[in-house]
């Protein structure tokens, strides 16, 4: 089973870092992080463990190994991921295993954000998304 730790937050030069330890059943254990300037970190939702759950999730399909999250996991996207996000994945690419994710809660309320941060690609969907929200 594939493990991501308890995430931990740190603010040093300027920047607001999001970091977890990454274990496997090899034994290796690697942190993960995403972090913005600091400015910024009011607009992170520090409650859940979603982010790194999306960042491994391939890789633990890849691995064939179940994804245990130690930290709660919004409500909607634990639901989404486990019954229709892995499924497709295995459909569309056999060679990923059908694996379970799990954490140690849910959160069932909204963050409460009031933006949408996106990357832009330059495809239709991030010209729906600019769209859709300006």
């Amino acid at each position: 089973m594939m493990k991501i730790a308890a995430p931990r937050d740190i603010v040093a030069n300027g920047q607001f870092r999001r970091e977890a330890v990454v274990s496997g059943t090899d034994g290796r254990e690697e942190p993960l992080f995403f972090s913005v300037p600091e400015e910024y970190a009011s607009w992170v939702d520090t409650r859940s463990g979603d982010c790194f759950a999306a960042a491994m999730l391939y890789c633990a399909m890849r691995e064939g190994e179940d994804l245990a999250v130690e930290a709660p996991l919004s409500e909607k996207f634990l639901f989404h991921v486990n019954n229709y996000v892995i499924p497709l994945l295995n459909e569309f690419e056999p060679k990923l295993k059908k694996i379970r994710l799990s954490a140690t809660g849910v959160i069932r309320d909204s963050f409460g954000g009031k933006g949408v941060g996106t990357g832009f690609s330059g495809g239709i969907d991030s010209f729906c998304t600019i769209f859709d929200h300006y």
